[in-house]
């Protein structure tokens, strides 16, 4: 006799709660990925070094499970799908770039334990990060046996990102205003976010928008009188870090390479 299913109601569809199995959770969590076939929300970290947005797609591991080799063996399966692969072998940014030349529009990397994990990135060898323009995340080890190729999931971040300088490709305007808490306005492409500045003493005033790509110069504190991507900078807004050199002098590097603007 089964006592505890006798005040079940016959053909009664279990809440969603019970139908979904949340794994994985942690400080630092950024957000989750929902497996509509399989029932599981699984908790992921992000990366340092890639793209922060939500996206949905099938699920597919990539072959090898590591993506250490130099080729996909499946990489026309991985093509349009987000991609999951194993910690272990070669670097997260390996890993990703990979993954991202099969097409890829996302990267799950697999963790070898039940444990938070942020991916740090590979080095640019100019004092920053290789950047891939996909999201990386990484998600608890037992969360493998949810995330089975050709089913369907939503990587979804909790909370949009913060605007960010460094996050965003292209700016559509900079204006300089009168009689504001700031001095105007910078305003990103990332989802048409505005972050408000502060003008200096020695540029010029109010006048005409500045717009332009991003690109973070190298050295990040332009201290040295020759700029590492002077050619990258030319009509492009340079993206200095406060120190090391004055403004001035900063300004002035970033002009004499350029650029159409400095923040």
């Amino acid at each position: 006799e089964d006592k505890a299913g006798e005040n079940k109601t016959e053909g009664a569809q279990p809440s969603a709660a019970e139908q979904f199995k949340t794994v994985g959770k942690g400080s630092g969590q950024a957000g989750s990925i929902t497996v509509q076939e399989g029932g599981a929300v699984v908790a992921f970290w992000a990366s340092s070094f890639s793209d922060k947005r939500s996206i949905e797609g099938g699920l597919e591991w990539a072959k090898p499970e590591h993506a250490d080799a130099d080729a996909l063996e499946n990489a026309a399966s991985i093509h349009g799908k987000i991609a999951v692969v194993r910690r272990g072998k070669c670097s997260f940014t390996q890993k990703a770039l990979r993954c991202v030349a099969a097409g890829a529009i996302g990267v799950v990397v697999v963790n070898t334990e039940d444990q938070a994990l942020a991916l740090s990135g590979d080095s640019d060898g100019n004092g920053g990060l290789v950047r891939v323009e996909v999201p990386v995340v990484c998600v608890w080890g037992s969360s493998a046996e949810h995330l089975i190729s050709g089913t369907k999931a939503s990587l979804t971040y909790d909370a949009p990102p913060k605007p960010s300088l460094l996050a965003a490709t292209r700016i559509l305007a900079m204006r300089t205003v009168a009689k504001a808490a700031h001095h105007g306005k910078v305003i990103l492409t990332v989802g048409g976010q505005e972050i408000g500045f502060w003008k200096s003493t020695f540029g010029p005033g109010p006048g005409r928008p500045v717009g332009g790509r991003i690109v973070r110069v190298r050295p990040e504190h332009a201290d040295t009188d020759r700029l590492l991507n002077a050619r990258a900078l030319r009509g492009g807004i340079a993206v200095v870090l406060r120190g090391k050199s004055t403004f001035t002098q900063k300004a002035l590097r970033c002009e004499m390479a350029g650029a159409a603007g400095v923040v």
